[in-house]
C-alpha cells in the first residue's frame, strides 16, 4: 500500500498531464497526427504557451515525487503562463475575434489541475518543513 502515497500520485498525475500536454499541443502545431488535427479557431499563442508548459509539468512530477521545493516553484510558473493565455483569451473574445469554447474549457480544467497540484506541493514541502 505504500505506492499510493500522496507524492507518488501527485508526480503520476504531473507526469500524465505533462505528456498529453505535449502530445496534444504538439500535435495540433506542428499537424504531427491525424488524430488532433487543428480544426476550429484554436489560437496559436494558447497552444506555444501550452507546449511550453509541457516540459514543465515533467519536471515538477520529478519534483513532486521527490517533494522539493522547485516543484511548487514550477507550478507556480506553470500558472502564471496559464493566468496570462487566459488574460489573452478574454481579450479574443472582447474583440469579437472567432475562438473555440473547449478551449476556455481546457483552460478552466488546466488552471484547476495546476492549482490544486501547487497546493498540495505546498502542503507537501513547505508546510511540512
Amino acid at each position: 500500500m505504500n505506492y499510493l502515497k500522496s507524492d507518488n500520485i501527485l508526480g503520476l498525475s504531473a507526469l500524465l498531464f505533462g505528456v498529453i500536454t505535449l502530445f496534444a499541443s504538439s500535435s495540433v502545431l506542428f499537424n504531427i497526427t491525424t488524430i488532433l488535427q487543428k480544426n476550429g479557431n484554436y489560437p496559436s499563442f494558447i497552444l506555444w504557451m501550452n507546449l511550453l508548459s509541457s516540459p514543465l509539468y515533467l519536471m515538477a512530477a520529478v519534483g513532486l515525487k521527490l517533494s522539493k521545493v522547485w516543484a511548487l516553484h514550477l507550478l507556480v510558473a506553470i500558472l502564471t503562463m496559464l493566468f496570462i493565455s487566459l488574460t489573452y483569451f478574454i481579450l479574443l473574445i472582447k474583440n469579437n475575434e472567432a475562438y473555440e469554447l473547449e478551449t476556455l474549457m481546457a483552460l478552466a480544467i488546466r488552471i484547476a489541475l495546476t492549482s490544486t497540484l501547487a497546493y498540495f506541493a505546498f502542503n507537501t514541502t513547505i508546510k511540512e518543513n
